[in-house]
């Protein structure tokens, strides 16, 4: 006698250890029809429950792995700005020796005219306390009119001093009367230093430092008492590397 789903075939059934005959087979066909339909329910229960507790697992590690990726990228960003930051600090002023500068320089005074070339080179670093001093050597080639006599300046040197303190904050007299301070690396390309018009009986002056090239433009002008204006204009540089 074989078993199929709790039924005996062809005619008989066990239920509650106790065993039962049917002799109609069209009554044995609808409940071996109802016993497979009802597992096969059941299976199709089990198979969503399974289906949906692995799409719910899934979709938590999906999850967990988002807000490592996500936090990953906030801290990629997080480097990127702070590298942008500091690659956008631009140098007003290159001051490593040997770095020469090389300018156009004119200087009217009363009936006297200085027209010629300026070159600065800074030839010497120095550390005291916190602090740098950087001296630069400054070599004027011009012609000296006066009225109708001419005199050729060839080789004048003179010296300028430059300190830089540990918050690179750059000082010096440099060309005009006081003393000039501004930071050496900024997040602009250029830089302007001025002292505008303030009455007849003050000076004006006026400095452009641009990023990897230091003083570019200078404009000086004494009032009428000494009359006195003076233009510097960066014409060519040599960085060393």
């Amino acid at each position: 006698m074989h078993e199929i789903g709790g039924l005996l075939s062809p005619f008989t059934f066990l239920f509650a250890d106790k065993r039962f005959e049917i002799s109609n087979p069209a009554l044995i066909r609808d409940l071996e029809s109802s016993i497979k339909l009802e597992n096969f329910e059941s299976k199709s229960r089990n198979l969503k429950y399974l289906t949906l507790t692995e799409i719910r697992h899934k979709f938590g590690i999906m999850r967990k792995c988002l807000k490592i990726r996500f936090l990953f990228i906030l801290i990629l960003y997080g480097f990127f700005v702070f590298d942008c930051k500091k690659e956008t600090l631009y140098d007003l002023f290159p001051l490593k020796v040997g770095n020469e500068f090389y300018y156009k320089y004119d200087k009217e005074k009363m009936m006297a005219d200085v027209n010629g070339t300026e070159t600065w080179k800074v030839v010497s670093e120095s550390s005291q306390g916190g602090s740098k001093k950087y001296l630069i050597e400054r070599k004027l080639n011009a012609i000296y009119t006066y009225l109708f006599n001419q005199i050729v300046i060839t080789d004048s040197i003179s010296y300028l001093e430059v300190t830089e303190d540990e918050s690179s904050l750059i000082t010096s007299l440099f060309l005009s009367d006081s003393d000039l301070s501004f930071k050496r690396y900024q997040n602009v390309n250029q830089y302007v230093i001025e002292q505008p018009f303030a009455g007849t009986m003050v000076p004006t002056w006026k400095y452009v430092f641009a990023a990897d090239s230091g003083l570019t433009s200078y404009h000086y002008h004494h009032p009428p008492n000494q009359i006195t204006d003076i233009n510097l204009h960066l014409d060519s540089l040599k960085m060393i590397p």
